[in-house]
C-alpha cells in the first residue's frame, strides 16, 4: 500500500521532469534562435552589462532546466 502511495506522488514530479527535459532540448536544438530571444529579454529587463553575454545566458538557462529535470527524475 505504501509503494502505491509513493508511485501516485511521483507521477506529477515525473511529468514536470519530462516537461523540463523537452523544454531544454527544444531550446538546445536551435540555440541561436533562443539566444536571440534571450537578447531581447536582456535588452528589455536587465542592465546593459549582460548584453555581451546573451549566448552564455541562453546556455545557462538550458543547462539549469536540464539539471532541474535530472534532479526531479532522481527524486522519483
Amino acid at each position: 500500500m505504501i509503494v502505491i502511495e509513493q508511485k501516485k506522488n511521483s507521477i506529477p514530479i515525473l511529468i514536470l521532469a519530462v516537461v523540463f527535459i523537452f523544454s531544454a532540448l527544444s531550446k538546445a536544438v536551435n540555440m541561436d534562435s533562443f539566444a536571440s530571444e534571450v537578447l531581447l529579454y536582456i535588452e528589455e529587463y536587465l542592465p546593459s552589462v549582460f548584453l555581451s553575454f546573451y549566448k552564455e545566458c541562453a546556455f545557462i538557462v538550458c543547462s539549469v532546466e536540464m539539471f532541474v529535470a535530472l534532479l526531479l527524475l532522481n527524486r522519483c
